[in-house]
């Protein structure tokens, strides 16, 4: 059992607190948790109170409450173990920048679920890994793709007993959404109703290898640009994915 929290008692964030408590049971085959974090805090000061050239605003916002309550399960006896996260946010007074770049406050509560899965299997040297992301808000000013995924197939082996090798590749997509813009002006992500982002993976080959106290990667980044799929090609509205590229590294 785990109990912690804390509060701040002076400045301007003065009043707000963190609270969380988990538990944990477990057996020889499987382990389960369950978590309540609660959370008061005050709206950043920039939303709170800005001026510049493009925009101006006084706000007094009042505090935002986060109650985020959660279950796991994870596998402790298969030869790569799975794990089953769920938690459930309900959301008051949240405070988002709306279309018109603008800081509002909403005073009714949102709901939001996510659930997380994963699982490795493995044949021989071959691993296999999956990771799902499944997720669905109450209300359109938290906008999320519902469904989300990462692939990771690499071929892994051992040479004399000083060498680890992986050879494999990386498959990110995620489901079509109205994921929020940027504004340069701000520095803040704010709500848009006009570009739907998403539903495009991105493929990423790789090396990668230890030598004794050596590790180097190698990887060519967004290798199926142009290949099949030419819509969607954005991590975030108005900023399309980054072009074909290879990247290295060594420690």
């Amino acid at each position: 059992l785990n109990v912690r929290g804390n509060s701040v008692l002076s400045g301007y964030n003065a009043g707000d607190y963190m609270l969380y408590a988990e538990g944990r049971l477990a057996n020889r085959y499987l382990e389960g948790s369950g978590r309540l974090h609660l959370q008061q805090f005050r709206p950043d000061f920039m939303m709170q109170t800005f001026k510049s050239n493009a925009f101006i605003w006084n706000n007094n916002f009042d505090a935002t409450r986060v109650l985020q309550t959660g279950v796991s399960i994870t596998s402790r006896t298969l030869r790569n173990n799975f794990y089953i996260h769920y938690d459930r946010y309900v959301l008051n007074n949240w405070v988002y920048y709306n279309t018109d770049v603008k800081p509002t406050q909403h005073t009714s509560a949102i709901a939001v679920n996510v659930l997380q899965l994963s699982k490795t299997f493995q044949v021989w040297r071959f691993y296999l890994e999956h990771y799902a992301y499944l997720q669905q808000s109450n209300s359109d000013l938290i906008r999320l793709p519902e469904f989300a995924t990462l692939f990771r197939y690499s071929y892994r082996a051992k040479f004399f007993g000083m060498t680890k090798f992986q050879l494999g590749f990386d498959i990110f997509y995620r489901t079509a959404y109205m994921a929020q813009a940027y504004n340069p002006a701000t520095r803040m992500f704010h709500l848009q109703d006009e570009v739907r982002i998403g539903n495009y993976p991105v493929i990423d080959p790789f090396i990668a290898a230890q030598v004794r106290r050596a590790n180097f990667f190698v990887k060519y980044e967004h290798v199926n640009e142009n290949f099949l799929f030419r819509t969607g090609q954005y991590f975030t509205t108005h900023y399309p994915v980054s072009q074909a590229s290879l990247r290295f590294g060594l420690r």
